[in-house]
């Protein structure tokens, strides 16, 4: 008897794929199981650039960089951009990995009502008109495409007005819309049609729509290479 599986993030149904299983079994006789290492002293194989140059080029941005592991990428994404004295402004329904990750880096955490955006800009306008620093201090918007707590989706192209307005950078989570959200899966820009580069960093856990460990951020190649330094 075949029955919908509602219990489960295999939104694509890869899990048990006969030809990823041959593909994975491939790998582990050829590299072992795990690097035993860091990415940035001896942990980083040709299959990791590969990967990463194969994301960046499906998504339609200049580079990527992998993580071993899908909430770490959120952990260590974060801190490696916003420090002491930043501004971070998130939704309050964001997942457990992204709060500690906010938590993590030290800035001012200023939460908005979940998914609105009216809540949004009024926080956004507050930051701007009460502190006459605000415009000089880098400031963030933390949201994820697909909340996993409630499923709601991001309204993507409010958010880019407001981005744009208030002069802030946008941190996207788009582990629950990958493969999901869009024409050809590429998650909620596609979605939206909304050109890449309008977010500054997107990130994704690998564990969901693509049934495998890790987790990636991809932007620009400014963005990705401090990752590879500060992560």
């Amino acid at each position: 008897k075949e029955v919908v599986n509602f219990t489960s993030a295999n939104y694509l149904g890869l899990l048990g794929n006969e030809k990823l299983l041959e593909t994975c079994t491939r790998a582990l006789e050829k590299y072992g199981v795990g690097s035993c290492g860091p990415r940035g002293f001896y942990g980083t194989i040709d299959v990791h650039l590969d990967c990463e140059a194969r994301i960046a080029k499906f998504l339609g941005t200049p580079d990527s960089i992998l993580y071993s592991y899908g909430l770490s990428t959120m952990f260590s994404a974060i801190p490696a951009f916003c420090k002491k004295g930043d501004v971070i402004v998130a939704d309050e329904g964001v997942h457990w990995g992204i709060q500690n990750g906010l938590q993590l880096s030290r800035s001012t955490i200023i939460y908005f009502k979940h998914n609105d955006m009216e809540s949004l800009r009024n926080t956004l306008e507050k930051i701007t008109q009460e502190n006459k620093r605000a415009k000089k201090l880098r400031r963030y918007i933390v949201v994820e495409a697909v909340y996993q707590n409630s499923g709601q989706v991001a309204p993507l192209d409010e958010i880019i007005k407001l981005k744009e307005k208030y002069r802030f950078r946008v941190l996207l989570d788009e582990s629950n819309s990958l493969g999901v959200l869009g024409g050809s899966g590429k998650g909620l820009t596609e979605h939206y049609n909304v050109p890449v580069d309008k977010i500054d960093i997107i990130t994704a856990a690998m564990g969901h729509a693509l049934a495998t460990e890790g987790g990636f951020c991809t932007g620009s190649t400014r963005v990705i290479d401090h990752q590879r330094l500060s992560s």
